[in-house]
């Protein structure tokens, strides 16, 4: 799967329309070194305010982080509590990136890959080596050849438009994009790639491709310009011919889509089942509204809205989420060992192995874990887009690669700085519907995909130290 950036889920969107930044503070549940509590912001900045007077504004309601020298070789922490690593950041500021599993370049060994300003970082084995320059994509697959054995692929595309498959220069159709192991063209055309032989083959799905269904780990299923949701396959078939099949699942122009259930525009909810098999099931019909009201039996809990004002219920195959959580996974590191990982809404990393604990700050997303040397050892990518590895056993948290954000942290005017202008366009921003934010990832400092007084007072502390 490929992950674009840092919105990592969202409990409900609308299909239709752009995004908006949410102006409302965001509350995380425990406030630690990192985090503000309900700071108290005016509505406007004069224009003739000092910078010692913005600066020391309502600052005393910020939390401030400990100062803390950081070595390669962590202490062991102690038995009663667990120790929160905090590295010094570089100053730069992860705007986009794409990460996946990679195996060609990492020497046949699964790993991960990290795209940053087109240059993909491997990642595995204990090091992040700089494989890859000028790369404008890239996707990884994991599919059956003619011979019905799985194969892995990584699949690379460079900004001058060549294509590349396990480092094989490709046919190319026009493709501009890379996800789940597919390409898609500007044109809307979609292809999908199988393995054969010792090379890939980019077979030809459809021209009306839109984009891929968020949220779902099925990736045959994907939004049609005009059929709605589909659903597609692609194999060889009993004389070893290639085929790819398509059919509609019977959701036309859905306008409303939370995780699995979908209110099209006739305003009728479905619930879209995956396993075992691709199932759509009516729930309703006269459907105005559809919001999470919380979980049941472990899945979330929709409450529905009918045109008479009405409500009933409905439950989600999509598992209830921890409000302060934004990522939980379990990575095999091989060797029987796994790593379970989470991370809260203030990017704060806790990684767990054979009761061994680690917890580090301002991370984006975890990569994979291995073993290197019978040594346990997880990989994660930072909010600097630096790239990290934790030993369990050493209990050396090592920096791979300073990576390369693609921006200066806290500078939403976009001149390349972080000063009190951008202070000041922040402030107005909170207080105001007409200020125009050139850089706004930038200045998303507890990036929760929105702007907001939380962000404000971070930008405060920021620029005090």
């Amino acid at each position: 799967m490929k992950y674009r950036r840092f919105s990592v889920c969202c409990a409900a969107a609308v299909l239709i329309g752009g995004m908006n930044l949410s102006r409302a503070a965001s509350a995380d549940t425990e406030p630690d070194a990192g985090t503000v509590t309900d700071p108290v912001l005016s509505d406007t900045l004069c224009d003739d305010t000092s910078e010692a007077e913005l600066l020391t504004e309502d600052v005393e309601d910020i939390e401030e982080a400990p100062d803390c020298d950081f070595v390669s070789l962590f202490p062991a922490a102690a038995t009663t509590a667990v120790s929160v690593y905090n590295p010094e950041l570089h100053n730069t500021w992860l705007d986009t990136a794409v990460y996946d599993t990679c195996t060609y370049y990492n020497g046949g060994s699964v790993g991960s890959a990290v795209l940053l300003n087109g240059t993909m970082y491997v990642v595995g084995k204990g090091k992040a080596t700089a494989a890859l320059k000028d790369v404008a994509d890239f996707t990884h697959v994991y599919a059956q050849n003619e011979k019905g054995v799985y194969t892995h692929g990584d699949l690379v595309l460079k900004k001058d438009g060549t294509l590349l498959a396990n480092g094989k220069e490709q046919k190319q159709c026009g493709i501009t994009s890379l996800e789940y192991g597919c390409g898609s063209t500007d044109n809307h055309e979609l292809y999908a790639f199988i393995p054969y032989t010792d090379m890939f083959i980019n077979t030809f799905v459809t021209d009306s491709f839109s984009r891929f269904l968020p949220d779902q780990e099925i990736p045959q299923l994907y939004y049609s310009m005009g059929d709605g949701v589909v659903a597609f396959h692609v194999n060889y078939s009993d004389t070893g011919a290639i085929r790819a099949t398509r059919s509609s699942v019977g959701i036309v122009a859905p306008r409303i889509v939370a995780g699995d259930l979908f209110v099209d525009n006739l305003d009728v909810l479905y619930r879209l089942d995956t396993e075992p098999d691709i199932k759509l099931n009516w729930i309703t019909n006269y459907v105005k509204s559809l919001e999470c009201i919380g979980e049941k039996n472990g899945c979330k809990l929709f409450r529905y809205t009918l045109t008479n004002n009405r409500t009933g219920e409905v439950v989600s195959n999509v598992k209830a989420e921890d409000p302060s959580v934004i990522l939980r996974k379990e990575l095999s590191a091989g060797s029987g060992k796994t790593v379970s990982c989470v991370i809260t809404r203030n990017r704060q990393l806790s990684g767990t192995c054979s009761g061994k604990q680690f917890t580090v700050t301002n991370v984006e997303t975890v990569l994979h874990a291995d073993t290197v040397s019978g040594k346990v050892c997880l990989y994660f990518l930072r909010t600097d887009g630096s790239i990290w590895m934790y030993n369990f056993d050493t209990k050396a948290c090592t920096e791979l690669a300073s990576g390369s954000g693609s921006g200066v942290k806290g500078d939403v005017n976009g001149d390349g700085k972080f000063n009190t202008d951008d202070l000041k366009l922040m402030q107005n921003w909170v207080g105001s519907e007409n200020s125009t934010i050139a850089n706004w990832k930038c200045g998303d400092l507890n990036k929760d995909n929105s702007l907001d007084s939380t962000d404000l007072a971070l930008m405060k502390r920021d620029l005090m130290h």
